[in-house]
């Protein structure tokens, strides 16, 4: 994350930008020893000076558009992307602040408005794009916050029906702002595996603690139509923004990368639907003699572990299940 040395050092680099000759600083120093406001009339009529602001004026345009256009890097997670966006914005109203406040700035675009009928400042505004790209990164950063806001409650989310719900506010949340705000599938979607690999850490503690394997076969059942509803609204919102993804690609013309959203709670959902397919067979075993027992080898693995090491244990209780009921039958 960005530290605030570091958002303050940016914001001290942005004041070297709007470099102005030292004549504009003399004039401006008098005024203020004198309490006056400082005046054009304050300045030498020199051909040297005219020149040098005209340059002055061509070096701030260059300047503040090499840090509009600069680079950003990719985003590496939400924390990172919401500080990276957040002193983004501060450098660039920095900026903005010191183009419309600075009062050396002010008397050159005074100076430039008055001789040559120029508006200096408006014209720095449109022509390096600083203000498009201030509102851009404010939308930028309100969406970044409304999605961590809903990735905490996610992330506190303590059973399936509560899950569920912020997974159906937080998908539209992101779709429906990336339709109207020019965020990048190249970091919206890195934004949605973040929340995809969230919604699986939380899936499989929610699980855990429904303790599937030891409650009563109808207790289960519930259970397993709160997960499937679950699973079917991640489903319906990961495809619908996956087309709204390729759709304003489309319309921006932005390079094309392929929308995937990763999956990983896809493996605990098989593990799920296994597990719901064996309660329904073992239900109606359970007047067999000993058919108790062999359900007892699932009491001695744990289910939402999807690991190597659980698979095997999985598969192994699955094998010395079948075994018992075999000798059973």
């Amino acid at each position: 994350m960005l530290d605030g040395s570091i958002n303050s050092a940016r914001i001290v680099e942005t004041e070297q930008i709007l470099i102005i000759h030292p004549a504009i600083e003399v004039a401006i120093e008098n005024a203020r020893k004198e309490r006056t406001l400082p005046s054009l009339d304050d300045l030498p009529r020199e051909t040297e000076l005219l020149e040098t602001l005209r340059g002055n004026v061509e070096s701030w345009q260059s300047s503040i558009a090499a840090v509009v256009n600069q680079d950003v890097p990719p985003l590496t997670s939400l924390q990172h992307e919401l500080a990276l966006w957040e002193c983004y914005g501060r450098e660039l109203s920095a900026l903005c602040g010191q183009l419309c406040n600075r009062e050396d700035v002010l008397l050159v675009a005074e100076w430039f408005q008055k001789t040559r009928d120029e508006l200096v400042i408006l014209d720095l505004l449109r022509n390096t794009g600083l203000q498009e790209h201030l509102e851009r990164t404010h939308k930028f950063t309100d969406f970044l916050t409304g999605v961590e806001c809903l990735l905490c409650e996610l992330c506190s989310a303590t059973n399936l029906a509560a899950l569920n719900h912020v997974v159906d506010q937080i998908f539209p949340f992101v779709y429906k702002t990336v339709r109207r705000v020019p965020y990048p599938n190249r970091r919206s979607l890195p934004l949605i595996n973040e929340i995809s690999r969230e919604f699986n850490t939380q899936l499989a503690r929610i699980l855990s603690g429904l303790s599937l394997i030891d409650v009563p076969y109808t207790t289960c059942e519930n259970h397993f139509v709160d997960a499937a509803t679950v699973f079917e609204t991640w489903r319906k919102h990961c495809r619908e923004f996956s087309c709204v993804a390729r759709e304003v690609g489309r319309r921006r013309a932005e390079r094309f990368i392929p929308i995937k959203v990763v999956t990983p709670h896809y493996v605990l959902q098989e593990r799920v639907r296994e597990f719901q397919e064996l309660r329904h067979k073992h239900a109606r075993l359970e007047e067999l003699p000993q058919s108790g027992d062999a359900y007892e080898v699932f009491k001695t693995v744990e289910l939402v572990d999807i690991s190597p090491e659980g698979q095997v244990a999985w598969e192994m209780a699955k094998h010395l299940y079948s075994e018992k009921i075999q000798s059973v039958n």
